[in-house]
């Protein structure tokens, strides 16, 4: 298990870590990775921007980059600590269309 530092030019995110599998931190050491605030659920979860052009942005969510989750699908972290990214800890939950916007609208699985 690795750590992460996350936030590095964010000031009032500074100091958080996200933990990682050792196989996956030289892919994920390359990247700037910040910690996101979602005070739905009071906790932290590790993020990234990818510009695609003018305008454009992408924001990458560590735990589902890792697993691959798709848009109906939710991750878990089994311990409920959001920053621990291990795939130990990372469980993947599909979830159907129809209650797709009803799961959004409350408090979610996935930061």
């Amino acid at each position: 298990m690795k750590k992460i530092a996350l936030g590095k030019r964010a000031r009032k995110h500074k100091g958080h870590e996200a933990l990682v599998d050792d196989a996956d931190f030289d892919e994920l050491a390359q990247y700037n990775w910040y910690a996101s605030y979602a005070a739905k659920i009071d906790k932290y979860s590790a993020h990234r921007q990818v510009y695609l052009g003018y305008y454009t942005q992408q924001t990458i969510i560590m735990h589902r980059w890792l697993t691959g989750a798709t848009e109906l699908e939710k991750v878990v972290h089994l311990n409920g600590d959001t920053l621990d990214n291990r795939r130990e800890n990372l469980q993947v939950v599909r979830i159907g269309r129809e209650v797709k916007d009803e799961i959004e609208d409350r408090d979610n699985l996935d930061v």
